[in-house]
């Protein structure tokens, strides 16, 4: 297995050995906002991940969401992301939906829009 697998222990960075990685697959059976998935959703590495606790709105329906912790199926999805069309879809989905969710400066523009109406609307 030492030749499979490395554990690199604490990491000042870890964003940077996602960034390095094909795939990051959150397996965590209790998890209300991780934050790797948000690095990996800064660095463009497409995700997969148990739908647990709030990860199920971190990720666009269909893209990403494991729907069980079944080794087999999720075998068979890490499998699926062996295919770089497969990932390069998945990254682009998920991009976008991050960006749209995850964004500061595209929150915060909605946050003064939405506050902009509620200033300017009648009561």
């Amino acid at each position: 297995m030492a030749e499979q697998v490395r554990f690199y222990g604490q990491q000042a960075a870890p964003w940077a050995l996602v960034a390095q990685s094909d795939l990051y697959v959150h397996t965590a059976l209790n998890d209300n906002c991780p934050f790797a998935i948000l690095e990996a959703f800064a660095v463009g590495t497409p995700v997969l991940a148990l739908a647990v606790g709030g990860i199920s709105e971190m990720l666009p329906v269909g893209s990403g969401l494991l729907p069980d912790a079944d080794v087999s199926r999720l075998a068979d999805e890490v499998i699926r992301c062996f295919q770089p069309s497969y990932r390069a879809r998945l990254t682009a989905t998920q991009t976008t939906f991050a960006h749209q969710r995850f964004d500061h400066q595209t929150n915060l523009e909605k946050l003064f829009l939405y506050y902009r109406q509620a200033v300017l609307s009648p009561i």
